[in-house]
């Protein structure tokens, strides 16, 4: 046990109360509610339990700490800095001021303990969970080197956020016996007491997941550090119910008012007194400080004992060897047949999992569909202790699950985590993609099924604005290539990127091969280039992607016997081309009049070049009907593509 005693715990946790309510009051906005009520829990958690080394936060073997009720950033905020993190208080003092690391919710900065980026409620359980597993692949490569647990604290938002079942439902057929969630019930929401919207029995519908369940009072030290390390017994996910006060100490303590309100001067100061704390703002009764850091020192030896035996630095991608898979599959796909993209994205992904062990996998039970399970594939199960290293997780139809759970594996590394889903099911998961251009994480969405032409399952099935609407997310990749050679250079351009993520956007129909030679350079990588380049200026410059390049090639074809000059461009990266200069981008763009085909809504094209651009686009939802049907019936097929060419310069 611990050596600290309660009155010790006392003043730390009253620390961060009353930092937490000062950073409130200098922003003028800000939750000063949980970290008045939970702070006796993360007090406990960072001063006695958690795996960590302030001195060097981004320890592989330390214990991760993910705040998934990202409202209470003051409360992280101000744990990190007492712990010692390279986090001053000048940082405390501009909280959510712009351009400061203290963010009105937490933003991933790992190198000061921040370990995701949470404020949208379910997403931080979601992303624990893929800690977990991440943890889980670790040590199965590793096991002298990693030994962690993944901590995380939410509210009843989290848990009410639908995402939450996904995740813990998955976390309950995993296993994941080193994942603690710490459930801070306070029965309060913005709205009202919890019971307003919710009455659901929590522990048993985590024990119903599969989960350990366990209680204790959220004020009571000995209670909070003696259940914590009853977590750490337990050989399944656990949940810790901890009964608490929102607002505890304050003027608005159990109401919900205290959730989102500043207290305002003088209520603040009145905590700052029931704290038994002077009433100036961020002042540190004598000694605290000083016990914080000694209590956040404790894993020295621990510390030690890793850099001695295990200190490994693993790069997540193997760049020659990935340049060395993708080229010998190009030269092997020289010349072959019409495929579709996602069986073409199934072949080059053998080839990488045969020889990038640091990828994960994983489809939302569309695995078949998919394509992406290997044969080097070998699934995740209950096991603690796999005999062989697990590298693809069955997600089961959860994407929303599944996004989350793919940003908290690549949060943790050394891994690049790629699953897969139908085009028009990516909605699901929205939220996490927006979270994984955010915090700027190196995973792989791989979409299929993606225009009209998959046919009878009719437009609930037809992705038609999802273009549209993943292009519009800052810093994600949207890669649909037109066959075999661009599959592979879409997939070393995403596993060569990475600060951001990526979508593989596919087909689950043949397409027409548009490249018959073997290439070296990866042109994918170009985000745009010229497969027909007419003599001198040509009349009109086509642009396609995917399936409507090749017969967008042969209306080209047909447009060129009666005079009209065309220059054909593939456009498999939008993103990529648009961050060339204008210079390069003109010497792809080359006239003035540009007409772009693609089988959906009109997907912001119009930033491609200024001048006369126009859209061959669709402006309805599909329908079901056979794929050669509707790829008419729409006006995508060769034919069609050289009517409406004609018809535009007309």
């Amino acid at each position: 046990m611990n050596t600290l005693d309660n009155q010790q715990l006392q003043q730390m946790a009253h620390a961060v109360r009353a930092l937490s309510v000062d950073m409130v009051e200098a922003a003028g906005s800000g939750h000063p509610g949980m970290p008045l009520g939970a702070a006796d829990i993360i007090t406990v958690l960072f001063g006695t339990v958690l795996k960590h080394k302030p001195s060097d936060p981004l320890w592989p073997d330390r214990d991760r700490f993910v705040l998934s009720a990202g409202h209470a950033s003051a409360m992280l905020y101000a744990t990190l800095h007492l712990a010692g993190y390279p986090l001053s208080e000048q940082e405390l003092r501009n909280f959510r001021q712009l351009g400061a690391v203290t963010s009105g919710h937490p933003e991933v900065e790992q190198h000061l303990g921040i370990e995701c980026t949470t404020g949208p409620l379910g997403q931080g359980i979601g992303m624990g969970v893929g800690m977990a597993i991440a943890e889980r692949a670790a040590r199965a490569r590793n096991p002298e080197g990693i030994d962690h647990y993944t901590w995380v604290l939410a509210g009843e938002g989290c848990l009410m956020e639908g995402i939450s079942h996904e995740a813990c439902s998955l976390a309950g057929r995993l296993r994941l016996s080193r994942l603690i969630l710490l459930f801070d019930d306070n029965n309060n929401t913005i709205d009202g007491r919890g019971s307003l919207s919710c009455s659901d029995d929590v522990p048993a519908r985590f024990r119903a997941y599969g989960w350990e369940t366990l209680e204790a009072d959220g004020h009571s030290y000995a209670a909070i550090e003696a259940v914590l390390n009853e977590a750490k017994t337990k050989d399944r996910p656990v949940m810790v119910r901890f009964k608490t006060t929102i607002g505890r100490f304050s003027p608005l303590a159990d109401s919900h008012a205290a959730h989102g309100s500043v207290l305002g001067a003088e209520r603040a100061a009145e905590t700052r007194r029931a704290l038994g704390l002077e009433t100036t703002p961020f002042t540190i009764a004598p000694g605290v400080t000083e016990l914080w850091k000694s209590a956040c020192s404790r894993n020295a030896a621990a510390y030690a004992e890793w850099q001695k035996n295990a200190h490994k630095t693993v790069a997540k991608i193997d760049e020659a060897q990935l340049e060395h898979l993708v080229d010998a599959y190009k030269r092997d796909a020289a010349g072959k047949d019409a495929t579709a993209t996602r069986a073409a994205s199934g072949e080059v992904l053998s080839a990488l999992t045969a020889g990038l062990p640091n990828l994960i996998g994983g489809s939302a039970d569309l695995t078949g569909p998919t394509q992406t399970l290997t044969d080097s594939s070998v699934a995740f199960d209950d096991s603690e202790e796999p005999a062989e290293a697990p590298n693809y997780i069955y997600y089961g139809v959860r994407e929303h699950g599944m996004g989350a759970v793919m940003n908290g594996i690549a949060l943790h590394g050394p891994f690049v985590p790629y699953g897969g889903t139908f085009l028009a099911f990516g909605d699901y998961m929205k939220p996490a993609i927006r979270l994984a251009a955010i915090m700027g994480q190196q995973v792989i969405f791989v979409m299929t099924h993606d225009t009209i032409a998959i046919g009878e399952d009719g437009p609930t099935h037809q992705p038609v604005e999802h273009f549209s609407a993943y292009r519009s997310v800052p810093n994600l990749l949207v890669i649909r290539p037109a066959d075999r050679t661009e599959v592979a250079e879409g997939w070393q351009v995403a596993l060569q990127n990475g600060g951001r993520p990526s979508m593989i956007v596919l087909t689950r129909l043949p397409v027409e091969p548009v490249f018959s030679e073997y290439r070296k350079e990866n042109l994918v990588a170009e985000g745009g280039y010229l497969v027909v380049k007419a003599d001198g200026v040509p009349a009109v410059t086509l642009v396609a992607s995917g399936s409507e390049l090749a017969p967008m090639k042969e209306a080209a074809k047909s447009l060129a016997a009666d005079g009209i000059t065309c220059d054909v461009v593939s456009m498999p990266c939008l993103e990529l081309f648009l961050e060339k200069s204008d210079a390069e981008r003109g010497s792809v763009i080359r006239g003035k009049k540009v007409i772009v085909v693609e089988a959906a809504s009109t997907p912001g094209w119009d930033r491609l070049v200024p001048g006369d651009v126009s859209f061959h686009a669709m402006r309805t939802f599909g329908a079901s009907g056979k794929k050669d049907a509707l790829v008419k019936h729409f006006g995508y097929d060769a034919r069609s593509i050289d009517a409406a060419v004609r018809s535009r310069l007309a």
